[in-house]
């Protein structure tokens, strides 16, 4: 976890350089639900929301998990950022099509 604390104190290449050489050091599963259930526990709160998403991004690379996929693109709705959301909601949706969780962030994201 001292890449998210990397990632925290604002070296994000850094902490994305770190994962990168090993993966399979740091635990990225983990990385990627703590910055999922932050950002639930967010709300709309932007300044709790922008570092969940970080730390979201920094495990992405490394899981195929499309909850967590979700889990960004409605970080990205909730900063108001609708093209990014439906980009990765239609990546999600694109591998499992029909997913209900996926058509319906789909649904909040053109509603």
């Amino acid at each position: 976890m001292a890449v998210v604390n990397q990632l925290r104190s604002g070296d994000i290449e850094g902490a994305a350089a770190a994962i990168k050489r090993d993966p399979a050091g740091h635990h990225v599963e983990l990385i990627g639900m703590l910055g999922y259930y932050q950002a639930e526990a967010a709300s709309d709160d932007a300044t709790a929301l922008r570092p969940a998403l970080q730390t979201m991004e920094l495990a992405a690379p490394y899981m195929t998990e499309p909850q967590l996929t979700l889990g960004i693109a409605d970080a990205h709705l909730r900063l108001g950022d609708r093209v990014k959301a439906r980009a990765l909601v239609q990546t999600v949706l694109d591998a499992s099509p029909g997913m209900e969780q996926a058509v319906t962030l789909l649904k909040r994201i053109d509603g």
